[in-house]
């Protein structure tokens, strides 16, 4: 069954990555669009998947929860009250509770899952549980991965897109800076809460296989090659946001260099910390600890002896080598 599942991850890390270059090939046309449209279904069942190999169907399962209801809660109460992203409106269609599309949740499940694997490659070195103080790094390091995938899309989102609309618009091509102070605030809730939990809901431990630390890094950064193709070939126009316009040229250049700097750099140095070799052992120091020298000694000329009752070395030279 775990073969069959990293099988699945790569069947699922090559749909995205032809949905990314199709999106880039034929970006701006209505193929290129529906290429981009198949990415954060395909980041959605690649979690799931992924998820249930690296902490298992419980653990996977206990995220989802977490991260649907707190990113719901947040979502909602911003809708209402504008804590914390601001005051907007969503236009994403589908069924919705409390005005807030119950699709959208689940892009925090998502995302939100890749972006706490690749914290944990690079603040972990893989998949091993959280000990001591990784409780609190690791969901910090996640958080402003997450963030990062907000602060390349939401231009986009927020204005050609028109996915939804903020009362206040900012200047970040109409994203106030309070949607990235909710971003980071949803999202290390999500991912400190999953890091106290995550020791007592996972219930596999992950295969060896290299597969589960390089894919995250893949899938994370297949985003940004549609963007390249709106770089390569920019649309004309602009796009008015409350007083405020915009190129949208200017939308997706921004955009692109953005997720370069985010998305990119966060799945280089993932792959980078996932594919390294260990160093070579430490060379001994010749110390010995003064309550452990005497039996470390004892044991050394124990071994000569031996090696010198089968002829392979000289036991004279042996004991001196030992003491």
């Amino acid at each position: 069954m775990g073969r069959t599942r990293v099988l699945i991850l790569w069947v699922v890390a090559l749909i995205a990555l032809v949905a990314a270059v199709g999106g880039a090939v034929w970006a701006g046309s209505e193929i290129g669009d529906a290429a981009t449209d198949v990415l954060p279904g395909v980041a959605l069942l690649f979690s799931l998947v992924h998820g249930s190999l690296w902490v298992g169907w419980r653990g996977v399962g206990a995220y989802f929860v977490i991260s649907y209801v707190v990113a719901f809660a947040l979502e909602a109460c911003s809708v209402a009250f504008g804590f914390p992203f601001g005051y907007y409106e969503h236009f994403t269609g589908g069924p919705s509770l409390l005005d807030i599309p119950l699709v959208v949740p689940s892009a925090y499940f998502a995302y939100g899952w890749i972006a706490w694997v690749l914290a944990s490659v690079i603040v972990r070195g893989g998949p091993s549980r959280p000990v001591g103080a990784e409780r609190f790094t690791v969901p910090l390091v996640a958080t402003v991965i997450l963030t990062g995938w907000d602060f390349t899309f939401d231009a986009v989102y927020a204005t050609v897109n028109s996915q939804y609309r903020y009362d206040d618009p900012g200047g970040y091509f109409g994203v106030p800076v309070s949607n990235f102070l909710g971003w980071l605030l949803t999202g290390w809730v999500i991912s400190q809460v999953f890091a106290l939990v995550e020791s007592k809901v996972s219930t596999e431990t992950p295969p060896a296989h290299r597969a589960l630390q390089v894919l995250p890094s893949v899938v994370w950064a297949l985003p940004v090659l549609p963007l390249l193709g709106f770089l390569l070939s920019p649309p004309p126009g602009e796009v008015t946001v409350g007083d405020r316009t915009f190129v949208t040229a200017d939308i997706y250049g921004s955009a692109f260099v953005t997720g370069l700097m985010t998305l990119g750099f966060v799945a280089a140095l993932a792959l980078i910390r996932a594919t390294a070799r260990p160093g070579p052992a430490p060379r001994p120091t010749g110390r010995v600890d003064e309550s452990t020298g005497n039996g470390q000694a004892e044991g050394a000329r124990n071994a000569y002896q031996r090696a010198d009752d089968l002829g392979l070395v000289d036991a004279a030279d042996a004991t001196q080598r030992a003491g």
